[in-house]
């Protein structure tokens, strides 16, 4: 008994397996001898889509594919990684203020192309690490790719992309591939130093590579070190005016300003001394701004004082040029002396722009404001938060009349309700992109450590006054001292230098490692 049942288990295993086989070869003898397929259509491949032919049988109709052909783009001249930096500690930060390894994408073509389905990697077995989503690269346009690991970051920016690898300084491979797989692109970097790429060249036809300074979303260029102009005369209080003097290296040409604008080569040319005096008689310029408040406020009637700023830049031949240094001159103004005193120079245009400028309506208020837009007020430019409204400006400080701090910082705007009135408040960071510094180059008071950040606060004398009364208890309190501020060499008023409170602030007061509290 148990051997026929043995037995039918035996036969109905053999059945269920020639079932499906018979099915896979009827349909197959079927296929080919019942239907005749002949060539119906040809598909021609586009820049997008694959190419095909189609066949048809003369019998039932039935359509078949085959014989498929890559989009167009595939086959053209297409995506190059044009430059690879690896050890990035200063350039191009994201909107963050973080700076991370980055990768340059550059398309050489007369066509836009889509990315889509394109693989980024440093694997070449597993060359998809990182897959593209629907991001353009216009003709002879730039695309920039953070590698960042396994950081969740996402951007209101669609341009902005996060690669979840990274990069290593000590050189690697980076693969750039099509959606079937081909790899289009393949660099080795070697190894690179703070702010070194390995970027790419046409040379009389052939690709070659070598070592530059980076160069994010610009044509690539060969390091070429251009020193700075050297001043007769730093920045601080003269009594009388004076004669200042620039210097630079042979072959070069300087390049001058006055207006705190940032110079190029259509700025003022350097061909003799400069005559540094007293520059109050000047017309107020930026103090003058009606669009710094809603409010009717009182603008001055009278000339505000203020200081000689020089702003200069050197170029080679070849038109490479230098940092821009810049020097502030109180010349005549010695009743500051016995104060703080603080000049921060920016372009104007990143104060008072009606587009980008942090200290103004914008011109979508002020249009909504003449009526030529309805509905609910827009945002004034002055409430825009986050790095993406931080502008760089040069700081200089003066304890007393001496030159204690000149750094090239990061300036926001800073408050509430107070960020309407035409005095406002300045957050101020020290960031390494600026200058290679993440802290300031001096203690702004002298029992505490070298700060990343302070406020600049539109004087309410009573804030400083009356936490002074409980700095001696248990309780948290800022450090604060008066100073004058200076923008764009116009007397601005009075402010407090201020802490402020961030992570760096409880490290210091109350040596609270930050690993062990949320990130600010």
């Amino acid at each position: 008994m148990e051997a026929m049942k043995k037995k039918r288990r035996i036969i109905a295993i053999i059945v269920s397996l020639l079932i499906p086989i018979t099915f896979y070869i009827g349909d197959f003898y079927f296929t080919s001898k019942i239907h005749h397929f002949e060539k119906y259509k040809t598909v021609e491949p586009t820049e997008k889509e694959y190419g095909h032919t189609l066949y048809k049988c003369k019998h039932c109709g039935m359509i078949k594919s085959d014989n498929y052909v890559e989009p167009t783009s595939y086959l053209m001249p297409n995506i190059v990684i044009n430059e690879v930096c690896g050890a990035n500690d200063s350039l191009l930060p994201d909107e963050n203020g973080d700076c991370f390894d980055w990768i340059e994408l550059y398309n050489p073509t007369d066509r836009t192309i889509n990315l889509l389905g394109f693989g980024l990697s440093d694997k070449k077995t597993d060359l998809f690490k990182y897959t593209f989503g629907d991001v353009e690269i216009k003709p002879n346009g730039y695309l920039v790719v953070y590698a960042v690991g396994d950081e969740v970051l996402e951007s209101f920016d669609t341009n902005i992309l996060y690669a979840n690898f990274k990069l290593t300084s000590k050189g690697e491979s980076i693969y750039l591939t099509l959606p079937t797989g081909k790899i289009i692109d393949r660099i080795t970097y070697p190894e690179l130093k703070g702010n070194e790429s390995y970027s790419r060249f046409e040379v009389n036809n052939e690709v070659v590579y070598k070592i530059t300074k980076g160069t994010p979303l610009e044509e690539n260029k060969e390091f070429v070190t251009v020193k700075p102009p050297v001043f007769s005369a730093n920045s601080g209080f003269y009594s009388n005016p004076f004669m200042l003097y620039l210097e630079s290296e042979s072959d070069t040409e300087i390049y001058y300003t006055l207006d705190s604008t940032e110079p190029n080569k259509n700025s003022i040319k350097y061909e003799g001394p400069i005559l540094v005096k007293d520059a109050t008689p000047n017309e107020n310029v930026y103090r003058m701004k009606k669009d710094t408040t809603i409010y009717k406020e009182k603008f001055p009637n009278e000339l505000v004082d203020k200081a000689t700023i020089i702003r200069a830049i050197a170029y080679d031949k070849d038109g490479n040029s230098s940092e821009i240094v810049t020097k502030s001159y109180f010349v005549g103004l010695d009743k500051y002396k016995n104060t703080n005193v603080i000049s921060l120079v920016t372009e104007p245009d990143n104060l008072f722009d009606e587009e980008k400028g942090i200290y103004v309506k914008g011109i979508d208020y002020k249009e909504w404001e003449l009526g030529k837009k309805e509905g609910e007020a827009p945002f004034l430019n002055w409430k825009n938060r986050g790095f993406l409204w931080e502008r760089p400006a040069e700081i200089s400080y003066f304890d007393k009349g001496n030159l204690v701090l000149e750094q090239k910082l990061g300036i926001r705007i800073r408050g509430a309700g107070s960020r309407n009135f035409q005095q406002k408040s300045f957050n101020v960071f020290a960031r390494k992109f600026y200058d290679g510094n993440n802290r300031l180059l001096t203690p702004l008071f002298n029992e505490l450590s070298f700060p990343k950040s302070f406020i600049l606060r539109a004087c309410n004398y009573k804030e400083g006054f009356l936490q002074s009364l409980v700095s001696n208890r248990s309780i948290s309190t800022q450090k604060s001292k008066p100073c004058i501020l200076f923008i764009d060499g116009e007397y601005w008023g009075e402010y407090h230098i201020l802490e402020r409170y961030s992570t760096h602030y409880l490290e210091e007061h109350f040596k609270i490692n930050k690993s062990t509290f949320a990130r600010e």
